[in-house]
């Protein structure tokens, strides 16, 4: 071989004792668990299942392992890390999503007790929105052997119902709906749940029904409510689960009023009365009850409100009634009674009523 081809393949094997040097060293690097940058980290730390975690660790040569698990709002996770070797004394520490590196004791949000005399274990709740990744650390103190890391995560619950605020007719009814979802992502399924109602919103009649959610956390419940009612839908708690509740929202109906009634024959300016009927009962002064009349807008097919007059409401059997007294002028003309909304019930209004006084009478005198 030429002093040149000599040269060139001593080159050659250097380059290559030196490639497989740093392969070897990074891989010992990220093995043993310190690593400098979070993207390695996240890399080299495998995600926690629901089974045990095992393996083996050497104080000297390999003293760490890193898992990787995420936690949403209100989750709160349990670490317990035991050893095969009664002389080794084996701990875990959890690092929160800001960890940059092992070796940083200022990113550890729950440390070690590092006790020689019973399995090690931290608990840590997440308050901060989520879903984020935190980092499990278990150490080898001192001695070496095999560990067995178990991790069990107790997860928050978000439950949201819709709509937050809605009407029905009075006698009718409408479904609410709710839906929980984990904090961490991913439906909250078969839940056992209650929904409580509310007259006020403050004092509560709890567990009205009892439910459970379904395969995507959905639940759903047909109200027929009296009155303004609250609902909520609330979670007790499971062994994988904290208890939660939905925000309150509100169903309120509206009454019921009937088209007016006219008498046969009214006449053109002179008083007749207009009457109808309310259901439910209610106060005489509140929800205000009024007539409006409407008149066609010149030749055109729309309508114009012309008057409106204050009903009196008075009780009629199991419900209420409205009556008003009237005096138009001759032509055509639509009337109906509306009602204004209180803390009990929605705005309502009747079906239109048509009425053509007969040009009988004389206008008034001014």
């Amino acid at each position: 071989m030429s002093r040149t081809n000599r040269q060139g393949a001593l080159a050659l094997a250097a380059t290559i004792a030196v490639t497989v040097t740093l392969a070897i060293g990074i891989g010992a690097s990220c093995a043993s668990g310190w690593v400098g940058v979070p993207q390695s980290l996240a890399l080299t730390s495998p995600v926690l299942g629901s089974d045990p975690a095992t393996g083996t660790l050497d104080a000297t040569v390999t003293p760490d392992a890193s898992y990787q698990l995420y936690l949403g709002r209100g989750d709160l996770v349990s670490c317990v890390v035991s050893t095969s070797t009664p002389d080794s004394d084996f701990g875990v520490r959890l690092y929160g999503q800001t960890t940059q590196s092992l070796e940083e004791t200022s990113a550890i949000v729950a440390p070690s007790t590092w006790t020689t005399t019973a399995p090690d274990r931290v608990s840590y709740r997440n308050w901060s929105r989520g879903p984020d990744p935190y980092y499990v650390n278990v150490h080898a103190n001192s001695g070496s052997g095999g560990y067995t890391l178990r991790t069990s995560v107790r997860r928050g619950v978000e439950i949201t119902a819709k709509p937050d605020r809605s009407t029905v007719r009075y006698g009718s009814s409408t479904v609410l709906r709710a839906r929980a979802r984990r904090t961490v992502g991913g439906w909250a399924r078969y839940i056992p749940v209650r929904i409580d109602y509310s007259r006020d919103g403050k004092k509560w009649v709890n567990n009205w029904r009892r439910l459970k959610t379904g395969k995507y956390g959905e639940v759903a419940v047909r109200v027929s409510p009296k009155r303004r009612t609250y609902y909520r839908v609330r979670s007790l708690g499971t062994s994988a689960y904290f208890p939660a509740s939905s925000p309150k929202v509100y169903v309120r109906p509206s009454i019921i009023l009937s088209t007016p009634r006219l008498p046969d024959g009214a006449n053109a300016w002179k008083s007749f009365t207009v009457s109808g009927t309310i259901k439910p009962r209610i106060a005489s002064t509140s929800p205000k009850v009024r007539v409006q009349v409407y008149a066609p807008y010149y030749a055109s097919d729309q309508w114009r409100l012309i008057k409106t007059a204050s009903a009196k409401v008075s009780r009629s059997g199991s419900g209420s009634k409205y009556t008003v007294r009237l005096n138009l002028g001759p032509g055509r003309f639509r009337i109906r009674a509306v009602s204004s909304s209180n803390s009990l019930y929605a705005p309502s209004t009747s079906a239109m009523k048509y009425v053509e006084p007969k040009a009988d009478g004389h206008p008034p005198l001014f």
